[in-house]
């Protein structure tokens, strides 16, 4: 079995268009919504990573302001004992616990 790992994906970008593309990119290559411009990936392969990053890529390819950004980070631990949050929660809990 190979490896996974968990990504945290965040984005900031200024077109609601491009914005809700990419959105609708993400959920389709099974990403989670975690708050508005956060998703998360879970157990991603390294070939679901690379698909994950040329996908995106291809995607705001002559799109994006120089303002706009989307942010990529490994996040092994998203369980209950290494998240914080507060205000709303929606969507994503990988143990089935209320995070608070």
């Amino acid at each position: 079995m190979a490896a996974t790992n968990n990504y945290l994906i965040s984005y900031d970008i200024s077109s609601n268009r491009t914005r809700n593309l990419l959105a609708k990119l993400l959920a389709k290559l099974g990403c989670v919504r975690w708050q508005k411009s956060v998703f998360v990936a879970i157990d991603f392969e390294k070939t679901d990573l690379e698909q994950l990053k040329t996908q995106i890529t291809r995607l705001l390819a002559n799109k994006t302001q120089p303002t706009d950004s989307v942010l990529l980070v490994m996040a092994r631990d998203l369980g209950n004992k290494n998240c914080f949050l507060v205000g709303k929660y929606t969507a994503f809990d990988p143990d089935d616990t209320i995070i608070v």
